[in-house]
């Protein structure tokens, strides 16, 4: 179990304060955990309540991870604060014996992803790939080497008044032309279906905030997988098509849950992305 509770001198700050501070986390020698402990939270943007299975985030501000954490010798947890005010923290831990399996043992990441300003297309308007503005499909990640993923958090802040999630999911595995889950919109991945902007709290997906009745703003969605968790042995790959209601832009921050052997790499890792302003 890991818990954090994060406080700032000025209230206002809380929210920047909460995407500016970043937890890593080495297991046995290497960084498997790199991300702002908002999005890590799974509440995304300023702290909102959240219920599920594996995480909490209370009404007071406590952050709690349930995360099974495994490693065979040591673990080093780092908070760093790479934005300009200062921030305080409290942070437990709770460990326990575990019996680790030299030639399976898997450690668990958090990778997080972030873009501004991501080109979303209207949907059902026919397009071409010689278009320069047709849909491309945004990776949450992808990884190299055998493990199962396990769940996201989507933190968006939406620029247009319409709704930014009509791209299909795609869950891609050990290098396989077509993906193995291809959904049918990011509002039925997410339990939205027809796109209602509402929160809701279930215990393996949960929509913590949501600004507007029209998307505008921010919206968090998170999902944790149980039975439908998605074993790899070679690659894994997860991305969402860019449509929208209409043309127009939105900021995408994706974190990626999942279980690793030794060695496995993701591109979110590779290319660490670091936290900027929060859009006001």
């Amino acid at each position: 179990m890991l818990s954090i509770k994060l406080k700032t001198d000025n209230p206002a700050d809380y929210a920047q304060a909460l995407r500016s501070t970043v937890l890593k986390i080495e297991f046995d020698g290497e960084q498997t955990v790199w991300c702002p402990i908002g999005d890590f939270s799974g509440s995304g943007v300023g702290g909102k309540p959240l219920k599920s299975w594996y995480r909490t985030v209370t009404g007071d501000g406590e952050m709690i991870s349930r995360w099974v954490m495994p490693y065979q010798h040591t673990a080093k947890i780092t908070v760093l604060n790479v934005g300009d005010k200062r921030v305080s923290i409290l942070l437990k831990a709770r460990n326990g014996t575990w019996a680790w399996n030299k030639k399976q043992g898997m450690y668990f990441h958090a990778d997080w992803k972030n873009q501004n300003n991501v080109p979303l297309r209207q949907v059902d308007v026919p397009v071409y790939p010689t278009d320069k503005n047709y849909p491309m499909d945004w990776d949450l990640n992808t990884i190299e080497g055998s493990g199962v993923f396990v769940g996201e958090t989507f933190a968006v802040y939406n620029h247009m008044h319409v709704w930014y999630g009509e791209g299909d999911q795609k869950l891609w595995v050990d290098g396989a032309k077509f993906p193995v889950e291809y959904g049918t919109g990011t509002e039925d991945y997410y339990n939205t279906s027809w796109a209602p902007v509402v929160l809701y709290q279930t215990p393996f997906a949960n929509a913590p905030r949501a600004d507007n009745a029209d998307s505008f703003g921010y919206n968090t969605f998170t999902r944790t997988r149980n039975l439908d968790a998605v074993p790899f042995s070679k690659s894994f790959r997860f991305s969402l098509e860019t449509l929208g209601w209409q043309d127009g832009f939105a900021d995408f921050a994706a974190t990626t849950y999942w279980y690793g052997v030794k060695g496995a790499k993701s591109s979110a890792a590779t290319h660490q992305s670091i936290p900027g302003k929060l859009p006001q």
